[in-house]
């Protein structure tokens, strides 16, 4: 997997039907929302990942067409995971011509200023997190603000979308049950995106964020996360630099 280094990129807005760029600057590009996949079920394919990485220094995170599954893109590398029929995860790099988003928030970053993690940090403290680092490097929080953290983490608890959300799998005992995961302690890179005032659209009811986890490894684990830990010595970043399209 690619290091996030200071890669410069362009924002992008995607289609199905070919890849077209913005004449206008845009930091941030999403497309499909909570409410419309999750609740009204609309989970056809909005754009391809291809398009979504279009250009370099690709991060996002979102579900594939269908709620087939979960995604994370990290420096243009698209991971998905999958629920098998037996139940079991299956997370690993694929070709982005081949799947489509049904939701998406991605971002192309072309440089990222680090902050130490000097205490550990529950779930519950993962928003503040996100807060005082913004202040502390001068970001701006009035629009959606895309954030990485590489380390160890520690309390994971995480899940992937089968068919459809886990609230509805859970409701009418559907046999296409979500994966869920658990580790107590392990290294990876979380992305996420933060926004204020989006409940139901970039992220969950009850929360400002929208972050899925990716731990490597032999059989490596991706997904959306539920809860966690960020402990001490990790490291967040947040975008320091967007470049204007041409």
């Amino acid at each position: 997997m690619k290091s996030p280094l200071l890669i410069p990129a362009l924002f992008l807005v995607v289609t199905l039907h070919g890849c077209a760029t913005s004449s206008s600057y845009r930091s941030f590009h999403s497309a499909g929302t909570m409410f419309e996949v999750l609740r009204d079920g609309k989970t056809q394919g909005r754009a391809r990942l291809d398009c979504i990485i279009e250009s370099s220094g690709t991060y996002a995170v979102g579900a594939l067409a269908g709620l087939g599954g979960e995604i994370l893109i990290l420096n243009d590398e698209p991971w998905i995971s999958t629920v098998q029929p037996n139940g079991v995860q299956r997370t690993r790099i694929v070709d982005p011509s081949a799947y489509s988003a049904t939701l998406y928030a991605a971002a192309h970053v072309a440089a990222w200023q680090d902050r130490p993690v000097k205490s550990d940090v529950p779930m519950g403290g993962l928003e503040e997190l996100v807060v005082r680092s913004a202040q502390e490097t001068g970001t701006e929080l009035d629009t959606p603000l895309p954030f990485l953290i590489e380390g160890e983490f520690a309390d994971i608890e995480l899940h992937v979308v089968n068919k459809m959300c886990p609230m509805q799998a859970k409701n009418t005992g559907a046999s296409a049950k979500p994966f869920r995961g658990s580790r107590s302690r392990a290294r990876g890179v979380m992305f996420g995106v933060f926004a204020n005032d989006s409940e139901g659209k970039l992220t969950h009811h009850g929360s400002r964020i929208h972050a899925h986890i990716l731990i490597p490894g032999e059989v490596p684990l991706m997904g959306h996360v539920d809860s966690i830990r960020v402990t001490k010595g990790a490291t967040i970043r947040l975008p320091k630099e967007y470049l204007e399209l041409n």
